[in-house]
């Protein structure tokens, strides 16, 4: 008579932890897979905005946008200065609308996915860069702020290295810049991708770098 073959329970066993083991790391390899490509398409984005901002001041005369204001939301107001969002609308096709909406492809997919309870007009997407170092304890605004009357953005070409000295990043409540802003909870209470944050600098180019 033929035996009928069956599993033992420590084979089941050994089969569930080999399956579980698969799955935890398959997830793992698909949120970083999702996180790597989330932070291309933040990129991607703030490429987009170094080339506008580049085109925007190439028709004032090499002068930057500005003023404006430290942090930059993604809300189109046809009524408020000092946004980027508006500003650089022509360069972008974003669409210059009698009424305030918010840009959706000015919110990256890891900002939307970890804003939270923020709502998306308030929401600080980006922080700019108002203090560049001239000489050690000294510093100006290069956009102008939109708080300080008289307080205008300057050309380009005034901006000491702008290979190295950073124009836009991605604002979290860690961010030195926003630490001590008073729109600090308007930001992701964390850096978006983990260790690294998007920057755009002075040139136009774009780098991944770490969180200090």
């Amino acid at each position: 008579m033929a035996r009928t073959s069956a599993f033992t329970l420590l084979e089941i066993l050994v089969a569930i932890t080999i399956v579980s083991v698969l799955a935890a790391t398959l997830a793992a390899a698909a949120g970083t897979f999702r996180q790597r490509a989330e932070q291309m398409a933040g990129l991607q984005l703030l490429a987009r905005i170094g080339t506008a901002i580049q085109q925007s001041a190439a028709d004032r005369n090499a002068l930057l946008p500005g003023p404006i204001w430290p942090g930059q939301v993604a809300e189109y107001d046809p009524t408020r200065a000092g946004r980027l969002v508006r500003m650089l609308a022509p360069y972008l096709e974003i669409e210059e609308r009698s009424q305030k909406y918010v840009v959706n492809a000015w919110l990256s997919p890891a900002y939307r996915r970890k804003m939270g309870s923020i709502a998306p007009a308030d929401a600080r997407v980006f922080v700019s860069n108002h203090a560049v170092e001239t000489d050690p304890g000294a510093s100006f605004s290069p956009w102008g702020n939109a708080s300080l009357t008289g307080s205008d953005p300057v050309p380009l070409s005034r901006i000491p290295q702008p290979s190295k000295t950073w124009a836009l990043c991605d604002a979290d409540q860690w961010q030195p810049a926003v630490a001590s802003a008073p729109w600090k909870s308007s930001t992701p209470p964390n850096p978006i991708y983990g260790s690294t944050r998007n920057q755009l600098f002075f040139d136009g180019h774009v780098e991944i770098v770490p969180v200090n």
